[in-house]
């Protein structure tokens, strides 16, 4: 429609930069470069047409799903020529990307947005920003004041060259950084295809410079007198001057071809490759004896520096200082410093350890500088504060390795409570044991006979009711055992025992008138001094038989009218029938 503004504007399927960090975590250093390249491209092509981009943070950078990298948001960007209006008017920026000059007010330009490029590709590679504070104006500060943490000692895993340029880009001073983003983009360039540059030797300052320095050219006066005498000759004589150029051009060559060569001489006779010593990019790690025969082969002077090492194995280079890059050589007579491993730092352990008190072993192992853990057990046997054992490993010579530590094991005494034992007296066996065991205490029986106790029944107790005790200890109960009762009989010669004769006899006239001469008798039995048995009979009866029951040996006592006429023991176990005579 004319006369109508518009914006056209590109659909973009992708995420954008920070979305992919936030993912991603730290991104593999070799897209980040790739990303950045593309990044330092674009903004190439904007500084050549005049253009500040003033926002560059991962927010506005999308890529897109075939790996595009597009730079979008330019919305506080400004001409070069206009590019002194500062972070704090309306244009504010994006404080963690900013550029020192940005966020101290000053004039910002295409420099500033090469800042803003270091920290994105920091950003990238860390996984997050080199400065960050709880307030706008305190990220603002440390733009300005603080050095950032090199992002090589947050991952390891980017090549130097990487933590150099990235470095180089965030530099304080704007003079220090790249010229331009095309310059940036050369370095990575040359990062991309030789991950190993070292970039603090090829971007020093003034080599270029001091090579391209012109020679200012000086006029004299006397010179041009000869020249135009020259020239009068040779306007005599005119093949003259085309000889003598001829003649000074193969003087020329010669003089360049002869000092190339000497140039070359000279160059193969002062430099050599840094030779791997230490084994890397995993090569084979040289002895120390191997390491000085190829240094002295190849003319560098050494400094061996010997030190201890966990890793590497005794007599081995550990690291090399110069260390090692393929292709880069450096002048021979320079020196390299050889650290070579002394094997695992030892010490030697004091003597009689495990005889000591745990305070003493402490004392020795702390004047012998080992490193030493104490570990609390319970023990059933070793009282509460005693040694346990020692737990580490020593060679032949005593010799322990010094990154190691001795575990001492020290008692933490029983791990059994405190019980009392209850009262058990008069309890039935089975509730007895369920008290016992209820407060972990093991339980043995014994049977005994009380003969006022009924069966089963609990008649003492050891140890006694209300003595404490460890949880484990044995706790015997006497359980009532009532035996069962033997049956048997005595048989009573009751004639025998009162002399009466059981033949019959002619009667007797009686002594006393009117009175008749008794014929019974009264027989008591005491079996155990218990009445079993009481009963009047005949004197002449000669089997009374009386039916008694014992637990086998008993004390039996015959009273023939209150006279005892019996008194001994019968052991029903052995038989049954006892006949009293």
């Amino acid at each position: 429609m004319i006369g109508m503004y518009y914006i056209v504007m590109e659909l973009i399927k992708g995420k954008t930069l920070k979305e992919i960090i936030e993912e991603e975590g730290r991104i593999p250093w070799k897209v980040a470069v790739d990303i950045a390249k593309q990044i330092s491209s674009a903004l190439e092509m904007a500084h050549k047409n005049g253009i500040v981009h003033r926002d560059i943070k991962p927010h506005n950078i999308i890529i897109s799903d075939d790996f595009t990298v597009k730079v979008t948001d330019f919305g506080i960007a400004k001409a070069v020529t206009n590019a002194t209006m500062t972070a704090f008017g309306s244009t504010i920026g994006s404080v963690h990307y900013f550029s020192p000059e940005h966020a101290k007010g000053t004039i910002t330009d295409a420099k500033s947005d090469i800042y803003s490029i270091g920290i994105v590709m920091y950003e990238m590679v860390t996984g997050r920003v080199p400065f960050d504070a709880d307030t706008p104006v305190s990220v603002a500060l440390k733009q300005v004041q603080e050095k950032p943490i090199e992002p090589i000692s947050i991952n390891p895993e980017i090549p130097e060259g990487l933590n150099y340029i990235i470095l180089k880009a965030m530099k304080k001073d704007k003079e220090e950084r790249y010229n331009s983003a095309n310059e940036l983009l050369q370095d990575l360039e040359i990062l991309s295809k030789h991950p190993e540059t070292d970039f603090s030797v090829f971007n020093q300052e003034g080599i270029v410079s001091q090579m391209t320095k012109s020679i200012p050219i000086v006029k004299n006066r006397r010179r041009e007198d000869e020249k135009n005498k020259k020239k009068t000759l040779f306007e005599q004589k005119p093949w003259l001057k085309w000889v003598m150029l001829g003649v000074a051009a193969i003087i020329v060559l010669i003089i360049i071809v002869l000092g190339t060569i000497f140039l070359l001489n000279q160059d193969r006779q002062k430099e050599a490759y840094i030779p791997n010593l230490a084994g890397a990019q995993d090569e084979k790690r040289l002895t120390k004896d191997e390491a000085i025969a190829l240094l002295d082969k190849l003319k560098f002077k050494y400094e061996i520096i010997e030190e201890y090492s966990e890793e590497v194995p005794k007599g081995e280079v550990i690291k090399q200082d110069p260390k090692f890059q393929p292709n880069y050589m450096i002048k021979t007579g320079s020196t390299i410093k050889v650290y070579v491993s002394k094997g695992l730092e030892m010490v030697k352990v004091p003597d009689d350890l495990e005889k000591k008190s745990v305070d003493d072993i402490k004392k020795a192992l702390d004047e012998a500088g080992i490193k030493y853990e104490v570990v609390e057990e319970h023990s059933e046997e070793v009282e509460k504060g005693k040694l346990l054992k020692l737990e580490y490993t020593k060679n032949d010579q005593g010799e322990m390795p010094k990154k190691d530590s001795i575990k001492i094991y020290v008692s933490k005494g029983t791990s059994r409570k405190d019980v009392v034992i209850p009262k058990l007296e008069d309890l039935k066996r089975e509730e007895a044991i369920r008290k016992l065991q209820a407060l972990n205490l093991k339980v043995t029986e014994q049977e005994t006979y009380v003969e006022y106790k009924s069966n089963g029944i609990v008649t003492l107790s050891t140890p006694t009711a209300g003595t404490t005790v460890k949880e484990g200890t044995e706790v015997k109960i006497f359980v009532n055992k009532v035996p069962e009762l033997i049956k048997g009989k005595i048989v009573i010669n009751v004639a025998k025992m009162t002399g009466t004769s059981t033949t019959p006899s002619a009667p007797s006239t009686p002594s006393t008138p009117g009175s008749t001469p008794s014929t019974k008798v009264k027989v008591k039995v005491e079996l155990d001094d218990k009445k079993i048995e009481e009963k009047e009979v005949e004197k002449t009866e000669t089997e009374l038989t009386i039916n008694v029951s014992s637990l086998g040996r008993s004390r039996l006592n015959v009273y023939i009218n209150e006279s005892l006429k019996y008194d001994d023991y019968i052991d029903l176990s052995q038989k049954t029938t006892w006949n009293i005579e």
